[in-house]
């Protein structure tokens, strides 16, 4: 059988050399979230690309290594259904059975009632609102007509709402207790004292989705012995939510309302995790070409915030063209690779004036990017425009930069 916590069987880095070595903090943060001693929902804020994945992986090794009580969800895998709450439940529910926990069968109920709540909605509006745009009086006085009807909507949408909250509510509670009673069987046989549930990708959802997840988290599952732990771009989630709400909603402030603790990935082995990309992708005899690479990849990750995606993608990239050309200068293939994907407007405009800019146009274009402006200055000039080279060194780069603009474009 195939085990469900490994959310991302694509993942390059999953199964791999812990480059990065996050497998230590992996062990960490499960350890921390073993120790606390009641309900919580955690977030792990990490901007989209840097490893979320590849991290929730290793914890789910550690929690299986341990005997812990846990699921995972991939969020995004199931955003195309219009139920979250139900594919949660589901997701929990199979997973309950597959690693044989107790209480299985009268888990059933709980799915049941959970259907019911989450279909209550806007049947009763509409079965009110048909008397009013039917017009069921029938008089000719409109003003007449419009207030008898009106009077008749009231009445039935407000009873038929007011019971609709009434049974959801009662629906909700027993759901919870039902949760709450088999999640405790469960941990009892287990001899553990609580239930783990791993989401990622929620960032990748679509708005209203997520939301929704969120909601329902929030409002189904705060029981004692449930803790969450959830992989989010809180940042580009928040974009999301503006989209639906508009951009004067404080988007950031709604978000805290669901996570009571925040952890983050840390940035460090970065640069050492691009040098051994580097390494495993490229010929030796171009890798070794590459000027000042241990400066040349730290001062790209600060300049252009890389991210373990980033990184990947450009270094597949550069492993497909040095298969298919000759590079002199292999830095300016990475350099220009990292600009295609980080700053498309920049690479279009070198592309388009075709040849390497001088500093006053650098000076210009960076005047609010002060990181990517030093970059230039700092290490791509200093062998481009650097005064004791000659003008024909300076024809030749610019001539190599030329022809690496177009071996990219009609490569990649």
């Amino acid at each position: 059988m195939e085990e469900k916590y490994n959310l991302r069987t694509n993942d390059n880095n999953y199964n791999k050399d812990d480059k990065l070595k996050r497998k230590e903090l992996a062990e960490k943060y499960v350890k921390f979230i073993t120790s606390l001693d009641s309900h919580h929902v955690i977030a792990l804020d990490s901007p989209w690309g840097t490893g979320k994945s590849t991290f929730i992986n290793y914890m789910c090794e550690k929690l299986k290594v341990n005997n812990s009580v846990f699921v995972s969800y991939n969020a995004w895998e199931n955003d195309y259904t219009k139920e979250p709450l139900i594919s949660l439940m589901n997701d929990i529910f199979h997973q309950f059975k597959d690693k044989k926990y107790i209480g299985i069968d009268k888990m059933k109920s709980s799915m049941n009632k959970i259907s019911f709540i989450a279909k209550k909605g806007g049947s009763a509006i509409l079965k009110g609102g048909s008397k009013l745009f039917l017009g069921e009086k029938g008089t000719n006085d409109i003003e007449d007509a419009l207030k008898e009807a009106a009077k008749l909507f009231i009445k039935d949408v407000s009873d038929d709402i007011f019971k609709d909250v009434e049974e959801s509510k009662k629906s909700r509670q027993q759901f919870k207790e039902e949760l709450k009673k088999y999640t405790k069987k469960i941990l009892e046989e287990k001899n553990k004292d609580k239930l783990i549930i791993l989401i990622d990708e929620l960032d990748r959802c679509k708005p209203s989705f997520a939301i929704e997840l969120l909601e329902n988290i929030k409002h189904l599952f705060d029981i004692e012995n449930i803790i969450f732990f959830i992989a989010v771009d809180n940042k580009q989630l928040a974009e999301s939510i503006k989209s639906i709400y508009g951009n004067g909603f404080d988007a950031n402030t709604y978000l805290h309302r669901f996570f009571d603790i925040e952890l983050h990935l840390p940035k460090n082995n970065m640069n050492k995790y691009f040098i051994i990309q580097l390494d495993k992708k490229v010929y030796q005899d171009t890798y070794n070409k590459i000027k000042d690479i241990n400066e040349f990849t730290a001062d790209t990750i600060k300049a252009f915030n890389l991210s373990i995606r980033d990184i990947d993608r450009i270094c597949n990239e550069i492993f497909l063209l040095s298969k298919l050309f000759h590079m002199e200068e292999p830095n300016i293939y990475l350099f220009l690779l990292i600009l295609k994907y980080k700053n498309n407007t920049f690479y279009k405009y070198i592309k388009s004036k075709n040849k390497l800019l001088g500093i006053q146009d650098i000076d210009k274009y960076f005047e609010d990017h002060k990181n990517e402006r030093d970059f230039f200055y700092n290490y791509f000039f200093k062998y481009c425009f650097n005064k004791r080279q000659s003008t024909n060194n300076y024809t030749k780069i610019n001539e190599i930069t030329v022809e690496a603009f177009r071996r990219i474009e009609e490569t990649l």
